[in-house]
């Protein structure tokens, strides 16, 4: 899956060759990511409502993490928001958070399709539905 602008909502062939192809250790890091994923965007979430350089910090952390997954959409919207924080552009930066928003969503419904793919069929199919 792409998103409008062209960019992989997610890059597996590049997510498993910064864990030199190791399907495991790249499972692990995805769990480790979302697990993390929480913190880092209530610290993205007080940046942005305070006007905090904290947040040039705190989206420059989920810019890395989205990079080792290959999460590149994601990874790019987050990197906006660094930009938009180090110049302290408030404006630019909400809206930069709600392209973020958009980044998630796109990044969990591609891994939800993943795990249905994965596990035999889709969520419709599972259910009868489909």
């Amino acid at each position: 899956m792409e998103t409008l602008s062209g960019v992989p909502v997610l890059d597996r062939v590049e997510g498993l060759r910064r864990v030199a192809g190791d399907a495991a250790l790249y499972a692990e890091l995805l769990g480790v990511f979302m697990r993390d994923l929480p913190r880092l965007l209530g610290l993205i979430d007080t940046g942005l409502a305070t006007h905090s350089p904290e947040l040039q910090c705190a989206a420059h952390s989920l810019k890395g993490s989205a990079h080792q997954i290959g999460a590149k959409s994601l990874a790019a919207e987050a990197a906006l928001l660094e930009d938009t924080a180090r110049r302290a552009a408030w404006t630019e930066a909400h809206l930069a958070r709600q392209r973020l928003d958009l980044a998630l969503r796109e990044l969990a419904e591609t891994l939800e399709a993943t795990a249905a793919m994965q596990n035999g069929g889709t969520r419709d199919e599972d259910s009868g539905r489909g």
